[in-house]
């Protein structure tokens, strides 16, 4: 889903950096993600409530990824719950 290359040390100050901004494009990604899905979690929603709770697992797979993976190569995006 995202992807970003480096080729110098990974012992540099420069290497960092850039895994440093390779977890924000990660954290964006995830936050469109959520985002995508926040009309679920709203009480009038035409769900049923096991459905809301597939999104809300999903949800919530999405912002533990930076807690369960060391580095963004290793994520394994979960795939968004069908609507219906």
């Amino acid at each position: 889903m995202i992807k970003a290359e480096y080729y110098g040390s990974k012992e540099s100050e420069e290497y960092q950096v850039f895994l440093e901004n390779y977890w924000g494009m990660v954290r964006q990604k995830r936050d469109e993600l959520i985002a995508k899905t926040d009309w679920t979690q709203v009480p009038d929603v035409p769900l049923t409530e096991s459905k809301k709770t597939e999104f809300a697992n999903y949800r919530q797979s999405l912002r533990d990824i930076p807690q369960n993976y060391s580095h963004p190569d290793d994520i394994v995006w979960p795939d968004m719950p069908a609507e219906a």
